[in-house]
């Protein structure tokens, strides 16, 4: 498989599919399951393959390193959800503690950090 024209790129978000393919069977997380076994998430620059199409959400998903159609390596998620903690940590003075209710905490974090705006403003 070879790179994505932009023509075809604009067809489809996030703007960083590897391949035709990928773009034929990914959802956007925040679309919910469509029948498609790989999720994407802006948030995290990251894709997840779905293991349950039962799941009301997508916490039954494993990472992927790797496109699964033409090979190439995907983004790090660890490493840019490590940067969405720093950032909230050092820029607006939020951490999150583990103990703590994740809905509450995901409430106060401003809305570039709820999307891919975050780090593309960042440049990561």
């Amino acid at each position: 498989m070879g790179k994505l024209s932009s023509k075809f790129r604009s067809l489809y978000n996030p703007r960083y599919l590897c391949c035709r393919s990928m773009g034929q069977f990914y959802t956007p997380k925040q679309e919910r399951n469509k029948g498609k076994p790989i999720v994407y998430s802006p948030v995290f620059k990251s894709y997840g393959l779905v293991l349950n199409y039962d799941a009301k959400d997508f916490n039954s998903t494993v990472s992927m390193e790797f496109c699964p159609f033409c090979g190439n390596r995907l983004p790090d998620e660890g490493l840019i959800e490590d940067a969405w903690y720093t950032c909230l940590e050092n820029e607006f003075g939020l951490s999150y503690d583990p103990k703590d209710n994740w809905e509450q905490f995901f409430e106060s974090v401003p809305e570039e950090f709820k999307t891919d705006e975050w780090w593309i403003k960042r440049g990561l």
